[in-house]
C-alpha cells in the first residue's frame, strides 16, 4: 500500500477561520470543547519550542484535512497540572500530541491513524525518546487510531468527568516496527 503524501504545515493566522469551523463541527466539539476558546489557545500559542504546543495545519493530498500539534508535557504550567493531575507523573521529555480530523467526510476513514504515524515519525526524527497522547475513554474511534499508529495503553485517569487513557509510543518501539 502506498503511503499517503501527509505534510505538515505550521499554523499561521490565515488558518483561524478554517480551524474555527473545523473545531464547531459537532464531531470535534463533543472531545475538544467550546470552539472559540480552543481557537483562541491554538492561535495564541508562545514561539514555537517554547512549552507551549507546536500546531501544524496537515495537508493531505495537499488538502487540509486535519490539525495537529505537540507540547512538552513536563513544561506544562500549574493550571494544567491542577486540571490534569496525571501530568505529575509523566517522565522528563515526553511529548504529547492532539489532534482533530477537520472534515467531517475524512473522519472514519482511517486517515487518524495515518497521520499519527507521519507525524511521530516526524518528531522521533527531531529528536523525540517517548510520545504520549491522551483520548477520553469514551473516545473509542481515537483510541483505535491512535492504536493503529502503535500506540499503547500505560495508565488511566477517573474523575468526575470520566476518563482519560494515557497511551504512549517510545522511539525504540517505532524503530523496531519501522525498521
Amino acid at each position: 500500500m502506498t503511503p499517503l503524501p501527509i505534510q505538515f504545515r505550521p499554523v499561521s493566522d490565515s488558518h483561524s477561520k478554517m480551524l474555527l469551523r473545523w473545531l464547531s463541527t459537532p464531531e470535534v466539539r463533543e472531545w475538544w470543547g467550546d470552539p472559540d476558546k480552543e481557537l483562541n489557545s491554538i492561535m495564541n500559542r508562545e514561539e514555537p519550542g517554547t512549552g507551549d504546543a507546536d500546531g501544524y495545519i496537515v495537508q493531505v493530498n495537499e488538502t487540509p484535512s486535519a490539525y495537529i500539534q505537540s507540547w512538552d508535557a513536563t513544561k506544562l504550567g500549574e493550571n494544567w497540572k491542577q486540571e490534569e493531575p496525571w501530568l505529575e507523573d509523566v517522565p522528563k521529555g515526553t511529548l504529547g500530541i492532539d489532534i482533530l480530523i477537520g472534515e467531517p467526510n475524512m473522519i472514519g476513514k482511517g486517515l487518524g491513524g495515518n497521520i499519527i504515524r507521519a507525524f511521530s515519525e516526524k518528531l522521533f526524527s527531531e529528536g523525540a525518546k517517548r510520545l504520549m497522547i491522551d483520548p477520553d475513554a469514551g473516545n473509542k474511534r481515537a483510541i483505535k487510531a491512535y492504536t493503529k499508529a502503535g500506540f499503547t495503553p500505560f495508565d488511566e485517569y477517573w474523575n468526575n468527568e470520566g476518563g482519560t487513557i494515557l497511551m504512549e509510543l517510545t522511539l525504540d518501539k517505532f524503530e523496531a516496527t519501522h525498521d
